[in-house]
């Protein structure tokens, strides 16, 4: 098959690879995988891929929405020729205002499109934004282009039973639930002492560490954790809350969280390097806020699985669904902070969690989910002939 990839983000630049990353790069070992490269400039990480990658000619402008609208017309101009030039099968995307044009293409050429409903769009848009009227008009836009997407989309793939209840529930046919997954070659259980060597951050040493990894955004309730990490210091366990990813929070940058004491950020750190912090830990936190974006299966979820690590999390009725028995709830900062204690003075405690999660990780592989990917596109483009 010949498949073309309408990515979310720079397929080569952006930091962390998305779900698409993941299983496109698999299916590229066996199949023709044409991708298009928008050069975003806000990110600068170079990896390598397996796809043919397409480099769209864009002006750097660092406003993600104003980048789409603005380079509009040289992306048209490259899908058409893309098209023109292979015999493409079928396109996949994942991005709002480039999936308008991969239908508009699509539908032109008579090339079966597949949305891969990975967000809550118009709440992921609107998050970015801290004026009421700008919150409002941006997810009302999104929300009806979004609309506009997912009904003229042969066929919707989404991560969680909660979405494609959503998608359901709008009248959107020919659904299908693909989730997400986790490298298990990549994330695998380590030595907690011999990882904490590894990584050389000094301040672990010796300390109860609480482990977040991933985007530092305002759907997670990173302040809550900090504040339970205070209390367990208070109570006279040396804890520390490691922070993996994201830029760093101070108090000058809007997301000020009491991250001065006893919490660790390490910044952006490269996808491989992960696992060895997850491993470094004690704990690890999912603190993800009750928004509809949120009811999705975090990558990092299955990460700390695969990594043999107790998870604690708020609420959220798609994980709970899933997963109920591999998670422990927590609903506030005592709360949390009861559960971490309960950790630090007896481990075992969450050991059949634990071993639960690890099953919950070896069933959901990238690999599984790319040949799952796989079998559907070959239905499509088969019905396509």
């Amino acid at each position: 098959m010949r498949i073309l990839i309408i990515p979310t983000s720079d397929w080569l630049s952006h930091p962390i690879p998305s779900r698409l990353h993941f299983i496109f790069e698999r299916l590229a070992d066996r199949h023709e995988i044409h991708v298009i490269r928008y050069p975003i400039p806000l990110w600068n990480v170079r990896r390598n891929s397996k796809a043919f990658v397409h480099e769209a000619a864009s002006f750097p402008i660092r406003d993600l929405s104003l980048y789409y609208v603005i380079n509009a017309p040289n992306h048209l101009l490259l899908l058409d020729n893309i098209l023109k030039s292979n015999k493409i099968d079928a396109i996949v995307f994942a991005n709002i205002l480039t999936g308008v044009e991969s239908i508009i293409f699509g539908k032109k050429h008579r090339i079966p499109l597949v949305c891969d409903y990975l967000d809550h769009f118009p709440e992921s848009a609107s998050s970015y934004y801290t004026n009421p009227f700008a919150k409002t008009l941006v997810e009302a836009a999104v929300a009806n282009i979004t609309k506009w997407n997912l009904n003229k989309a042969n066929y919707v793939v989404t991560v969680s039973k909660c979405f494609l209840n959503w998608l359901k529930e709008v009248g959107i046919r020919n659904t299908t639930l693909i989730p997400n997954g986790v490298d298990l070659q990549e994330f695998t259980s380590a030595d907690r002492d011999d990882a904490r060597e590894r990584i050389g951050i000094r301040e672990l040493e010796g300390k109860f560490v609480v482990t977040y990894t991933g985007s530092v955004e305002s759907w997670y309730d990173l302040d809550m954790v900090a504040r339970a990490t205070q209390i367990l210091n208070r109570l006279g366990v040396p804890t520390v809350f490691q922070v993996v990813g994201g830029h760093l929070v101070n108090r000058d940058n809007n997301r000020s969280i009491g991250f001065q004491r006893n919490v660790v950020q390490t910044g952006f750190v490269d996808n491989k390097s992960v696992s060895s912090h997850i491993n470094a830990s004690d704990v690890c936190v999912l603190p993800l806020k009750k928004m509809a974006k949120n009811l999705t299966r975090p990558l990092k979820l299955l990460e700390y699985f695969s990594c043999g690590k107790p998870v604690f999390m708020l609420p959220n009725s798609e994980l709970e669904l899933e997963f109920g028995d591999a998670i422990t709830v927590y609903h506030n900062a005592d709360e949390l902070a009861k559960i971490l204690l309960e950790s630090a003075r007896n481990p075992d405690k969450f050991l059949h969690k634990i071993e639960k999660g690890y099953r919950y990780a070896q069933m959901n592989s990238w690999d599984n989910h790319a040949t799952s990917y796989e079998k559907l596109l070959k239905r499509i483009v088969d019905s396509n002939a």
